[in-house]
């Protein structure tokens, strides 16, 4: 490229960079609850965020195209939509992003911690955490009720362990600690007196007993 004046002269040429026409993609949403709003783009791209009525928020993605917001901007069950525009200015297409859910899940709540397993409830669907302590966890399920449960119990016997639930969208809710598991049964009662006054005998203290007359 050369400028030429009114008299004829030319200029020295200058080269110029190479274009770039190519607009790029939307942005990829990874996250977007209570930790914040993350996702991927095209490298160094400007991030815009429109919120709706006249709010914008803009970040820049890193060299691997990683970009954030936090704390998430979004307003809980709101949505919101995202560009990305690159160095040379090239606007690429919107996305409208998912309802935010910024609400963690309660603490999950325990139901039975015997030798029969570990139970309770939590939020619908979310996935329960044990840890068990040194650098030990596992991880369950909850179903469509809300139920879980870990069979055989994991915790030792007189241990305690604690429990927390996520939701789908990533939201860790507060962890519940456990009682002291009981996960040996008692000794079978024995029977001291039988007769016509009474049926008597001995068992674990405080233990529920239950007498079978047979015929259901």
């Amino acid at each position: 490229m050369t400028a030429t004046d009114a008299a004829g002269n030319i200029g020295a040429e200058t080269i110029t960079d190479k274009a770039d026409t190519v607009a790029p993609l939307a942005p990829s949403v990874e996250q977007n609850n209570a930790a914040g709003l993350v996702g991927t783009s095209e490298a160094n791209a400007l991030i815009t965020l429109d919120l709706g009525h006249g709010t914008t928020l803009t970040t820049t993605a890193n060299s691997q195209g990683k970009w954030l917001f936090v704390p998430n901007p979004i307003a809980d069950g709101e949505t919101a939509t995202l560009t990305a525009t690159d160095a040379a200015g090239n606007i690429g297409p919107s996305i409208t992003t998912d309802k935010a859910d910024t609400i963690a899940p309660p603490a999950p709540s325990v139901e039975l911690n015997n030798a029969s397993g570990l139970s309770g409830s939590s939020e619908a669907n979310a996935v329960i955490t044990l840890d068990l302590g040194h650098s030990t966890t596992l991880t369950t399920t909850a179903n469509s009720q809300g139920k879980w449960s870990f069979t055989p119990n994991p915790i030792t016997d007189g241990e305690t362990a604690t429990v927390t639930a996520t939701d789908a969208a990533g939201n860790v809710g507060a962890e519940t600690t456990t009682e002291k598991a009981d996960t040996v049964v008692p000794l079978a009662p024995s029977v001291e007196l039988n007769n016509a006054s009474e049926l008597s005998g001995s068992s674990e203290a405080n233990a529920v007993i239950t007498l079978d007359l047979g015929h259901g």
